[in-house]
């Protein structure tokens, strides 16, 4: 949450609305600014909970298409009981989206019979492959620059299958090299969350809404600045400005005069360890549960202990001494640590 001193050193609170609702992710991040278009435009949602963007996670193919059917606002529900590949199985989060994208010609099988794999990885030819179809069915006649493949010094890697798309996005620009000293396009390379989360950006306000004369809302406490015209929004509303708000306890708004509820935004959660979750201290909600000991086996010496925190269960081993001959000492079977020395020779 985010505190602010007002002239009378009060403090006040902004209410999670004018938030990125994400811990993992903030202005320092170089896909922020996507992330944030992505988010209030309803592109992406948190990855497997509410809090975590998960920027540079690997992007899978059926996580890809379903952020392509958002930005194009696609109509599934015609989609929503049947599936053409026997790996997505109807019902899924997805299924209904990759039966759309497949229809449209986005996207294919991945040649392994009837298979979307849809939780392989989206490597950057793939996603090329769809956005240069996407380009071709918003009506752009693109000509490639006559050299934007070859000279990508990995060019002889990039599938021939995928060449003329991967032609047709870097001269678009919507792709580039994948290193400031040289260029390479790593073909192979899968995308991340952070990278798809920036080209569906550009490609909404490129192409999708690249006609509009935008008429600015500006943002208030709920709402971010949009366009009246096309619906796009640009930013997150401001949040509620209030003096008493918290994760169990409301305010008023001293912006707009509204009685704001108890904001769950505005957890304040601890560090989680081996033993203790990751806890409100105000409303005592849990949000992760104990990591966990992570114990290594006990030695003679040393009991099972946790590499984290150092607790320990149980106890050392202990040695176990073989019996001394005349030129050999007593050696520990487990660790040949010596425990008396050589007996020697009797002689007579």
């Amino acid at each position: 949450f985010t505190v602010v001193g007002n002239a009378e050193e009060t403090n006040y609170i902004v209410s999670g609305e004018g938030r990125l609702p994400f811990e993992d992710i903030n202005e320092s991040h170089w896909g922020y600014e996507s992330a944030v278009f992505c988010y209030v435009n309803g592109v992406v949602n948190g990855q497997g909970n509410t809090y975590t963007f998960a920027p540079d996670a690997t992007l899978t193919r059926a996580s890809f298409v379903v952020m392509l059917a958002r930005v194009l606002g696609a109509e599934l529900s015609d989609y929503e009981n049947t599936s053409s590949f026997n790996d997505c199985p109807v019902g899924s989060w997805y299924t209904s989206a990759v039966e759309w994208a497949a229809d449209m010609g986005y996207v294919n099988g991945t040649g392994k019979g009837d298979k979307f794999s849809p939780n392989d990885s989206m490597t950057r030819e793939q996603g090329a492959v769809v956005l240069s179809r996407l380009l071709d069915k918003l009506g752009y006649e693109i000509n490639a620059v006559e050299d934007a493949v070859d000279r990508y010094t990995d060019n002889g890697s990039i599938g021939s299958w995928a060449k003329e798309h991967v032609a047709v996005v870097v001269s678009e620009g919507l792709m580039s090299s994948t290193s400031i000293n040289k260029l390479v396009f790593s073909p192979k390379m899968t995308m991340t969350r952070a990278q798809a989360a920036k080209i569906f950006m550009g490609i909404i306000q490129n192409y999708i809404f690249a006609e509009c004369e935008h008429e600015y809302t500006e943002a208030d406490c709920v709402n971010g600045k949009s366009c009246n015209k096309c619906g796009l929004v640009f930013t997150l509303p401001l949040g509620h400005y209030c003096e008493t708000l918290s994760c169990v306890e409301g305010g008023v708004c001293i912006t707009c005069g509204e009685e704001v509820a108890a904001d769950a935004a505005l957890h304040k959660y601890s560090v989680r360890d081996c033993v203790n979750p990751e806890k409100c201290s105000v409303c005592g909600d849990v949000r992760r549960a104990a990591a966990g000991h992570k114990f290594s086996a006990a030695t003679c010496t040393v009991p099972k202990t946790c590499s984290v925190c150092e607790a320990t269960e149980g106890a050392a081993l202990g040695h176990n001494y073989g019996k001394a001959t005349c030129t050999t000492p007593a050696k520990c079977s487990r660790c040949n640590a010596v425990g008396t020395a050589a007996l020697g020779h009797t002689t007579k």
